[in-house]
């Protein structure tokens, strides 16, 4: 039993006696680089949004860089198509035109420099054309615990080729000021995107259908929700799908730790252009 203590207490003075070596780790930093980021656009109109990723090690103090990136006070930014060059005006981090004028199956060019480091960025993107819907329906249902909005849509679909849909939703809520007008602000209605392909497409139609359980009581029954569909790339169906999953943005402003997928050469972010048709339905006509 002596023998025993003396093993424990020799194994013991052992271990206290080590003095582990500090290890030297060195942890890389991403290095930024340029994200673009369309914000909207329509036939002749785009807003892009320009910001720079920075590295998940990085010390960010304002709240506007944790989520979009910070500022590039120095970029240029343009888009070509066809041989003509088009030079997008703004401040920093939005950029703006509106004499573009978009066309269907037209190959389009952004490019971002960053006139003090020299540094570059670009993507090339297709418009596709615009959707052709048999109809678009949006039901609303109030209920005292729930309410449930149904959204049908009939798209004309010959699934010759494989196509992708994008569906947005956004909310019109009618403010009335002291004044007696009545200003209308753009609101998320639905924090949520659609997208599905056309492998259910028969017929020369695609129908898709689904209820979204949200709380929207207390909005009048003048607002209005406009639901918007597109037609987009296969590229960017893929990077939609790998956004849902992840459910941030904030990887593709670190790069860690998953990677979203990109088009932009030099840079980060997915350059795209939709051409979507609008309908508007006022929430107490439906």
């Amino acid at each position: 039993m002596k023998q025993a203590y003396y093993i424990l207490f020799i194994l013991i003075a052992g271990l206290s006696s080590c003095d582990p070596k500090p290890i030297d780790l060195e942890i890389q930093m991403e290095k930024p680089r340029i994200i673009i980021s369309p914000l909207f656009n329509s036939e002749n109109e785009i807003g892009i949004l320009v910001t720079r990723s920075f590295s998940s090690l990085a010390s960010v103090q304002n709240p506007f860089d944790l989520v979009y990136g910070s500022r590039i006070n120095s970029a240029r930014v343009s888009i070509e198509n066809d041989g003509r060059a088009y030079n997008l005006a703004g401040v920093s981090p939005v950029y703006l035109s509106g004499d573009i004028g978009f066309r269907p199956y037209s190959e389009y060019r952004v490019i971002v420099i960053d006139t003090l480091t020299g540094e570059k960025a670009e993507a090339s993107t297709v418009m596709l054309p615009q959707v052709k819907p048999h109809a678009i329906d949006l039901q609303r249902s109030d209920k005292a615990a729930d309410t449930a909005v149904t959204l049908t849509l009939d798209i004309q679909d010959d699934a010759s080729v494989k196509r992708y849909y994008l569906v947005t939703f956004n909310l019109n809520e009618e403010v009335r000021g002291k004044s007696g007008q009545k200003p209308l602000s753009g609101k998320s209605l639905y924090d949520v995107i659609e997208i599905f392909d056309n492998s259910a497409a028969a017929n020369g139609h695609l129908t898709y259908e689904k209820t979204y359980r949200q709380n929207i009581v207390g909005f009048g029954g003048n607002d209005s929700v406009i639901v918007e569909v597109s037609e987009v790339s296969g590229e960017y169906y893929n990077y939609l799908s790998i956004y849902k999953k992840s459910g941030s943005v904030i990887n593709q402003l670190t790069g860690e730790p998953i990677n979203m997928p990109s088009n932009v050469r030099g840079g980060a972010g997915f350059f795209f252009l939709t051409y979507p048709v609008y309908k508007e339905f006022i929430l107490g006509e439906h």
